[in-house]
């Protein structure tokens, strides 16, 4: 850089020669980020070759390196819009005859429709004209389960829904329709549901809500008389077992709030300390408080503004609520008090007040059967949910789906075929063991490829990474090109490189002994092609003889599709041995593991060159800091000789006017 002649006092243009002085300084620090950035390059490279290495590890070669998956199958059907079928490795080759005679299907309820006034809000004693305080229960059935329902005149029609939803059943009142709809979890026989109620009450308030079907109640009623006595011993066990568990929990909750520590107590104890005695004192507190705050809520109504009683409303909401608190958790406890003595009662006596109310329900069922005039059911549509039914071989079977698995074979029902027969041809699938081994070969032709087009790059010896102010001097295109050059070269000659795919080669080279002979890919029309007839760094790729999408061997003879056909036992016997020693190979360098140099599962020193990054930056931020203390030195300097300059210029010029020059 030319020095320019710029001082104020000496006519130097001090900038200039500052920054001269300090670009030594300045070039170490640009060396070092463009090795970093080189470095970091040349991680990205290696990260991507990485993870395509990890993708023939992980995915073929652990798949092919174990016989299971050679053993491919094929599976035809005579009608594929009736039946589907996936084949498993384990299905016997032959023909078989198939019918379907049941698809399963979901059960289904659509509500009668209701009055337009309903709506999800309506509660229970709108609805059927019960008190808010009265209650009713029904049962609903579905996987095997039965659960107890029960509700009161005040709660409402979402409600019942929720409740249904808990049950186990899909469930939705249509505002628009006017209707329930109910529908299974899922498809088959045991998933289909039944809602039966438990006694008058019950009835009516199903059929009002427009869901209560006779099939429940027909069933119970038509039973014999020893079908009918075991229904109310399991219906009574059932039930005593439902109220066991509902007891411990109540028991648990009491225990809970009554507890020295529990919430109950903290909050007496916290009221104890604002004067208040006992139950009653807190109880004709909250009552008195409740009186201001409607009285100052009425006064704010005409003046909403008056801070005197703004602030007192906030102090008496203040004061109420620990007093809401301590009132819930005792009533709580009243509650849960209550239920225990129900609960308790219920299960006196060998459980004679559950049987009891059992038997109700059994005379509910048989009266609503014989006298529908008195107790109507609901003009509601129903379909019961069913298994799938298929013959196959003459053999039944029978599914809560439409998916059946019968020896290996995954059939999916679609439509029911009446009396026509369907022809299920299963066979070796051939072409899904080629495709395979096709794949195989590609996948490792690809990776190996790349490699040796890494490796064998053309050397960037004299290109570097670009600095900013390098770059200012570019176009985009002109950087972009210098990059990639840099770039491509960035893993020529690497050792680790190297390493991994003279492995990799020497094994694919390699035979595997099968009985008392060793077999080479040859012996399957598999080889690499003439050294002067491949493209470059595609010397080593392998190809299959008869390939049709390969152009170099197309027309050759296809030995590895005439080798699956006549002697698949070898096939598999060879491409599992190579995948297994390719595998181990590879696992062998993975699982090489250096605290210094690379992690587990990575093919090359990765955690050397995190290393070796991490000290460039260290190296970086040092050279930085020793450029910035020598160019603020060098500052200090010239300015105190601007200083000294400018002193001796104001004496000579006081000396030359004492001389009068």
């Amino acid at each position: 850089m030319a020095i320019r002649i710029t001082g104020m006092n000496s006519g130097l243009d001090t900038d200039a020669i500052i920054s001269e002085l300090v670009s030594a300084q300045r070039t170490k620090v640009d060396t070092y980020k463009k090795q970093q950035t080189s470095l970091e390059w040349k991680q990205a490279a290696w990260k991507e070759l990485n993870t395509k290495a990890l993708k023939l590890f992980n995915g073929t070669l652990s798949k092919m390196r174990f016989t299971d998956a050679y053993s491919k199958k094929t599976t035809s059907v005579s009608n594929s819009d009736a039946v589907s079928v996936l084949t498993g490795g384990t299905a016997i080759n032959g023909v078989q005859k198939l019918q379907i005679k049941e698809l399963a299907e979901t059960g289904y309820l659509t509500g009668a429709k209701v009055d337009d006034s309903i709506t999800a809000s309506t509660t229970m004693s709108e609805l059927t004209g019960i008190a808010k305080n009265d209650s009713f229960s029904f049962s609903v059935t579905t996987n095997g389960k039965t659960t107890d329902i029960s509700l009161n005149g005040s709660e409402k029609v979402s409600d019942v829904v929720s409740k249904l939803k808990k049950a186990g059943i899909n469930a939705n009142f249509d505002a628009a329709n006017h209707r329930m709809f109910l529908s299974a979890s899922s498809t088959g026989k045991d998933a289909d549901f039944t809602i039966m109620a438990n006694g008058k009450k019950g009835f009516d308030a199903l059929s009002a809500l427009g869901i209560n079907t006779s099939d429940a109640y027909e069933d119970l009623a038509n039973m014999s008389p020893e079908e009918k006595q075991a229904w109310i011993e399991n219906e009574t066990a059932r039930r005593a077992q439902v109220i066991q568990s509902d007891l411990k929990t109540a028991q648990e909750n009491l225990e809970r709030i009554n507890d020295p520590d529990g919430i109950k107590a903290k909050l007496f104890s916290q009221l104890q300390k604002q004067g208040y005695e006992d139950f009653a004192a807190i109880e004709n507190a909250k009552s008195k408080l409740f009186d201001e705050r409607e009285e100052l809520e009425m006064w704010l109504k005409a003046d909403p503004k008056n801070e005197e009683k703004l602030k007192r409303l906030a102090e008496v909401k203040k004061e109420i609520a620990p007093l809401e608190s301590y009132l819930k958790e005792h009533a709580n406890a009243r509650g849960l008090e209550n239920q225990i003595a129900d609960y308790e009662s219920d299960l006196a006596n060998d459980n004679e007040s559950i049987k009891k109310s059992v038997s109700a329900k059994l005379e509910l069922a048989e009266k609503a059967v014989a006298d529908p005039s008195a107790y109507q059911f609901s003009d509601a549509h129903r379909i019961a949910g069913r298994d799938a039914t298929i013959v196959l071989n003459g053999a039944e079977f029978t599914s809560k789906s439409n998916t059946i698995e019968i020896n290996g074979l995954t059939f999916t029902a679609k439509q029911e075929t009446g009396d026509e027969v369907i022809t299920v041809t299963t066979q070796d699938d051939t072409e899904g063991l080629y495709d395979m081994i096709k794949d195989f070969i590609n996948e490792y032709n690809a990776l190996i490829n790349e490699m040796d087009k890494l490796y064998n790059a053309e050397s960037a010896k004299d290109y570097q990474p670009l600095t900013d102010e390098e770059k200012e001097a570019m176009s985009e295109s002109e950087i972009e090109k210098w990059e990639e050059k840099i770039k491509g070269s960035i893993l020529r000659r690497d050792s680790s490189l190297s390493s991994i795919s003279s492995l990799m080669k020497e094994t694919m080279a390699a035979g595997v002994e099968i009985g008392e002979k060793n077999y080479y890919l040859n012996n399957f029309g598999i080889e690499a092609i003439s050294y002067f007839l491949s493209a470059d760094n595609e010397k080593n790729a392998y190809h299959i003889h008869g390939n049709e999408d390969d152009p170099y061997t197309s027309s050759e003879d296809d030995v590895l599709k005439g080798m699956i056909a006549n002697d698949p036992d070898t096939v598999t016997k060879f491409f599992t041995g190579l995948s297994k020693n390719l595998y181990d190979k590879m696992n062998d360098i993975l699982m090489d593991s250096n605290a210094d140099f690379k992690s587990i599962n990575t093919f090359y020193n990765d955690k050397k060159m995190k290393t070796d990054y991490d000290s460039y930056t260290k190296r970086i931020a040092e050279q930085e800091a020793k450029a910035y203390a020598l160019e603020e030195k060098y500052y200090k300097q010239f300015s105190a000789m601007e200083v000294a300059l400018a002193k001796m210029q104001s004496s000579q010029s006081a000396l030359s006017g004492l001389l009068g020059g």
